[in-house]
């Protein structure tokens, strides 16, 4: 509330409140009314009218996309837990290509100040890569406080420990171990990372207006065995152009360096590709490249009469850079308001790779359906790229996923 009992009444500060209320995700509709007493008036009384919304959601999701198979996720969540504002949630993802598990719980007032703090565990196996596989599990501590209007800080530390494993197709192993050293990149990660957010969207779970940005780095280099640093850019902007027809971009930059004369570890290099990436490509697809002697010559002894540029061709994977960026424009529009169906239209733009330069950009267009139903956002999206090498990459991507775009 910025407005408060006995003081001078002011307009902007209101609108402000009422904003805020709103912003919080506890109530479906905010609504401020004012009157005089006749027999006061010089004072106003000031009536809020709140219509509270559900902010606890049990979630059971199954489906088939074209890169993760069939997916089935599960989520509790409680926004509100005993009334005070706490969130605590627990979710699972299982699918073709890996599994996730997360339990969280935030207290957004700790003792009653203007203090956040946060834990989560999580443990995941990811099977997605064409060359490894890669399982995670730990947790992480996040303590927050606001530092000016709409923005608050962070600081959070992460215990994760990683474990890279060889991958086999038709019972042979086709992990090249010098192009992607297992153990270099397997171990210990104890990090910590300072965030800096800027909010002023009027609705966290659908946003039509404001604007979101967020700046963190990452020191990893408190023990552990992997070593880095790495820095994240995030800009996101929401606009109603008219009616219930929505303008919404996310503009990110991300980059990973050594730290104590390590290598960077491969696993945590960038590729870009996918559904809540370049919707018009792979997962993974779409980044540096590098050669694998072990794959060329497997494909050779598999493939008697194959020529050497057809081998090498196949012998190119994706390695993944130390810099990312990407932008994603679209505009969402209803189609059956009632029933939360909505129609999109996007482009997507980025690169990964170690230099970005205009020669390693990638886009698509495309459009798709998206259901905001019970169990969360299903989307149905359709990519075409507008530059691909042919070989690497498809011409045309369907996707379906679980989730909100950004």
């Amino acid at each position: 509330m910025k407005i408060k009992e006995g003081e001078l009444y002011n307009e902007t500060r209101r609108s402000q409140s009422l904003e805020n209320i709103q912003r919080l995700g506890y109530f479906e509709d905010v609504n401020f009314k004012t009157s005089i007493d006749p027999e006061r008036t010089d004072l106003m009384n000031v009536d809020i009218a709140v219509k509270e919304r559900n902010t606890g959601q049990i979630q059971l999701g199954a489906g088939y996309g074209t890169s993760q198979g069939f997916t089935l996720q599960g989520s509790v969540n409680q926004a509100n837990f005993l009334g005070k504002g706490q969130n605590l949630g627990a979710s699972l993802n299982l699918s073709n290509t890996g599994s996730y598990y997360s339990f969280s719980f935030t207290e957004p007032y700790f003792n009653d100040t203007l203090w956040s703090l946060g834990a989560e565990v999580y443990q995941s196996a990811n099977t997605a890569r064409a060359d490894f596989n890669e399982n995670h599990k730990g947790g992480s501590i996040r303590l927050g406080h606001p530092v000016a209007e709409y923005t608050r800080g962070y600081l959070r530390y992460k215990y994760d420990d990683t474990k890279l494993e060889d991958k086999s197709e038709n019972n042979k192993v086709v992990t090249d171990p010098d192009l992607f050293p297992l153990a270099s990149a397997s171990g210990v990660t104890s990090s910590m990372t300072a965030t800096l957010e800027y909010d002023t969207r009027n609705d966290r779970q659908m946003p039509t207006r404001g604007i979101y940005t967020s700046g963190s780095y990452e020191y990893a280099g408190l023990g552990g065995d992997l070593k880095y640093t790495r820095g994240n850019a995030t800009f996101r902007y929401y606009k109603n152009l008219f009616w219930d027809v929505v303008w919404r971009n996310n503009l990110t930059y991300a980059r990973i360096d050594s730290l104590e004369n390590r290598e960077v570890p491969f696993s945590e290099l960038y590729l870009l590709g996918g559904p809540y990436s370049l919707r018009g490509f792979r997962s993974y697809r779409v980044g540096k490249m590098k050669y694998s002697q072990k794959v060329f010559d497997q494909v050779k002894i598999d493939n008697p009469g194959i020529s050497d540029d057809e081998a090498r061709k196949r012998a190119m994977r994706f390695f993944g850079g130390t810099q990312q960026a990407m932008l994603q424009t679209e505009i969402q529009f209803p189609l059956v308001k009632e029933a939360g169906i909505m129609g999109a239209v996007f482009f997507d733009t980025g690169a990964a790779d170690d230099m970005l330069t205009s020669s390693n950009l990638y886009a698509d267009v495309g459009f798709g359906v998206r259901w905001y139903s019970p169990i969360g956002v299903l989307r149905f999206e359709w990519g075409f790229p507008l530059n691909r090498d042919s070989y690497y990459q498809d011409a045309t991507v369907f996707e379906f996923s679980i989730g909100p775009s950004f």
